[in-house]
């Protein structure tokens, strides 16, 4: 069977019921929030949460892409894999999973177009 773990439950509520919620399941140990929270890698919650998630990631991703560029003038071949078979995905699963954010991924496009392919190609 299936044990509920409460410590790592999570009650996503709208702020009217919040203390409601925090009446109800007082001592429980599940953590209630209003604004949002990760699930299996997206966002979940107000407009401003999800927007600020994935600003976050999409600064991580900015980060590795520079690094890949880097590691590109040497070893083009290594950090092309690298950006197919991992980097990519990370962020096209997010793109999925949270549909109408295109725009927040200007950064990382930038990013790609202005480092990562030009080191790749030399």
């Amino acid at each position: 069977g299936y044990f509920l773990n409460a410590s790592k439950s999570i009650l996503l509520v709208k702020p009217q019921h919040h203390d409601q919620a925090v009446e109800l399941f007082r001592g429980t140990g599940v953590a209630i929030k209003t604004d949002g929270c990760r699930h299996l890698g997206a966002a979940l919650g107000t407009p401003g949460f999800v927007s600020q998630y994935i600003s976050d990631k999409v600064s991580s991703w900015v980060v590795e892409v520079e690094r890949l560029a880097q590691l590109a003038t040497s070893q083009p071949q290594a950090a092309y894999s690298a950006y197919v078979h991992g980097l990519k995905n990370k962020w096209s699963f997010l793109g999925r999973a949270l549909p109408s954010t295109s725009e927040h991924f200007k950064r990382l496009e930038d990013a790609l177009c202005r480092q990562l392919i030009p080191a790749l190609t030399g």
